[in-house]
């Protein structure tokens, strides 16, 4: 018997189980992956997740993987261009 089923282990599913794990749910997480897993689930994590990691205490895990860290931001939203740096600091230090 779970309190919650999370279907999906990636960037929403896994910190929605840890969340609700640490508040002491029983939660049951699926995910038709096996990990490790090569699929490519998201290619980035903008700055606000940065700092969620940074907060649950992962971040450090993080950038041990020697992942490249973020610094210029480009966007094209149809005819629309967002440029700019992004902060040190969310940058991966």
């Amino acid at each position: 018997m779970y309190d919650a089923i999370i279907i999906g282990a990636r960037c929403a599913g896994s910190p929605t189980a840890m969340l609700l794990a640490q508040k002491g749910y029983s939660v049951l997480v699926l995910d038709r992956d096996s990990f490790p897993s090569d699929t490519v689930s998201t290619h980035i994590i903008k700055y606000p997740g940065v700092n969620q990691l940074e907060k649950w205490g992962l971040l450090d895990d993080v950038v041990a993987t020697d992942c490249p860290p973020l610094r210029q931001v480009r966007s094209h939203n149809g005819d629309f261009l967002l440029s700019g740096t992004a902060p040190r600091r969310t940058a991966f230090r």
